[in-house]
C-alpha cells in the first residue's frame, strides 16, 4: 500500500473485519415504520408553491446558468 507515493505498513487483524460487519443505524422496517407514524404533508402545500411562483414570476432555463 502507498501513501503520498511511499510505502506504508497496515495492521489487519480479525478484530477489523468484526467491526467492518456491525450493522450501523436503523433497520429499514424501524425507518418504514417511523415514517408512517410521523405526520402527513400539508395538502395545501402545492397550492401555496404554485401561489409563490405565480408572484415570483418566470424562472430561468437553466437556474446554474451564469448570469
Amino acid at each position: 500500500m502507498l501513501n503520498r507515493e511511499r510505502p506504508a505498513f497496515v495492521i489487519v487483524s480479525p478484530e477489523d473485519r468484526a467491526a467492518a460487519r456491525r450493522v450501523r443505524g436503523r433497520s429499514l422496517r424501524d425507518a418504514l415504520a417511523r415514517l408512517a407514524e410521523s405526520t402527513s404533508a400539508d395538502p395545501a402545500f402545492v397550492e401555496d408553491m404554485e401561489a409563490i411562483l405565480e408572484s415570483v414570476g418566470s424562472v430561468p432555463d437553466n437556474p446554474w446558468a451564469r448570469s
